[in-house]
């Protein structure tokens, strides 16, 4: 097919998000306003579920929610207007295995991403989150399920922020901290499972995983 996919994220729901992610300072106050609208001209919208494509769609966006689609769909005069009538366009994607807090270093790291979170501190995890959030958002895809290796809690603060509109990025289903048996991932002894922390809350026993101790569930900074 010729037509010029255009994916329905970037041009709708991520050009919502990225508006209502504008950077706040303390000193404003800002008064409660409207949703802003967002009209959609697909010339061919695909319908996964359905296994079809419809001819000339109209997508209506409020705020963060689709409201609307349809060929007779009423535009407010007051909607921002895309128009891609000679484009094809399909919903938002889902990635269902990532790691948006960890990027691997592969000169620096022997290709290896346990040496990865041993060099790279939580909060520049964080950091490196929100660019790869962004970076997911504008690629396609408005859901993400995040596996883990965030060191301490990395992915769940870069959920917080999005759900909150501090930064853009897709909804994520994330996982927290990994609870894995000693040298279940990293290969690191019993007198040495510290070198797992915070990556993995380690636990070898029914008891464990059921009454961790204060050093398997380590709150400590990196």
């Amino acid at each position: 097919m010729r037509a010029r996919v255009v994916l329905l994220c970037v041009l709708a729901l991520s050009v919502v998000l990225l508006s209502a992610a504008t950077p706040r300072t303390a000193a404003q106050n800002p008064q409660p306003v409207s949703p802003r609208v967002v009209a959609i001209k697909a010339g061919k919208l695909v319908d996964p579920e359905k296994g079809t494509t419809a001819a000339n769609q109209i997508i209506l966006v409020r705020g963060r929610k689709i409201e609307a689609v349809g060929a007779n769909v009423q535009i407010p005069a007051d909607a921002h207007v895309i128009d891609l009538s000679n484009s094809t366009v399909l919903p938002g994607l889902f990635d269902a295995h990532t790691h948006l807090c960890m990027t691997l270093k592969k000169d620096r790291d022997a290709g290896s991403y346990y040496i990865t979170t041993l060099l790279d501190p939580t909060p520049y995890r964080a950091i490196e989150g929100v660019a790869n959030a962004r970076d997911m958002l504008a690629a396609g895809f408005t859901t993400i399920r995040d596996v883990g290796n965030a060191g301490n809690y990395a992915d769940t603060a870069l959920r917080e922020a999005i759900e909150r509109g501090l930064v853009p990025g897709p909804t994520m289903l994330n996982a927290g901290r990994i609870i894995a048996p000693t040298a279940g991932n990293f290969i690191c002894s019993r007198r040495k499972r510290d070198l797992a922390t915070p990556e993995y809350a380690v636990a070898d026993t029914h008891d464990e995983m059921l009454r961790p101790s204060a050093k398997t569930f380590t709150t400590a900074r990196r």
